[in-house]
């Protein structure tokens, strides 16, 4: 009832209420106070007389939870296009392999891996994947505010005719790489 009155045009009736009881019972009037939560409440419910007040901290909270939820899907947009490029390369790894093992060389391009061009990208144009030197995939993501280019590296070593992968970002936040690439910075 408090909240129905904070935010109504009948202010004063729980207590009206509470007197009117009292009395018929023969009892002391004792005025029932209103609940803290329905005072918050009642900030935020737009109501006409108060209601620029009321207006100015419901567009004051759109406003804060704005500020915190775009950058927040921003950065999800930004981590799963990088997941998108980089589960796109982890085929080559093991045509690139290969293609070493067979002619104790690594490939300088993806078009002596048998690929149509020399680089690969999707079909919204977010990535690219190059071959670069010593059988290294790059993969391109982006560009920062500056306009450098942000990269995916996934870099081959070998040791005892075993090859590892080894991945890590250059000029990518460490949040929007993938689990593998963070540990590797």
């Amino acid at each position: 009832m408090s909240f129905n009155e904070l935010i109504g045009d009948y202010p004063w009736l729980t207590k009206r209420m509470a007197a009117a009881l009292a009395f018929r019972n023969d009892k002391t009037i004792t005025q029932p106070r209103r609940h803290t939560f329905a005072w918050i409440l009642a900030l935020f419910v737009p109501r006409f007389g108060g209601g620029v007040v009321s207006l100015l901290f419901t567009v004051a909270i759109i406003a804060i939870l704005a500020a915190i939820a775009i950058p927040a899907y921003q950065g999800y947009i930004q981590q799963a296009e990088a997941m998108k490029a980089y589960n796109a390369a982890l085929p080559l790894q093991g045509v690139v392999v290969e293609y070493a093992m067979e002619r104790n060389a690594w490939p300088a391009d993806l078009t002596e891996l048998g690929y149509p061009s020399a680089t690969l990208t999707d079909d919204q144009g977010k990535y690219e994947i190059d071959m670069y030197d010593d059988g290294v995939i790059g993969m391109r993501i982006g560009e920062d505010e500056d306009g450098e280019g942000r990269f995916i590296v996934l870099s081959p070593s070998v040791q005892d005719g075993t090859v590892t992968w080894h991945c890590r970002g250059y000029n990518v936040p460490i949040k929007t790489l993938p689990a593998e690439c963070r540990g590797e910075q």
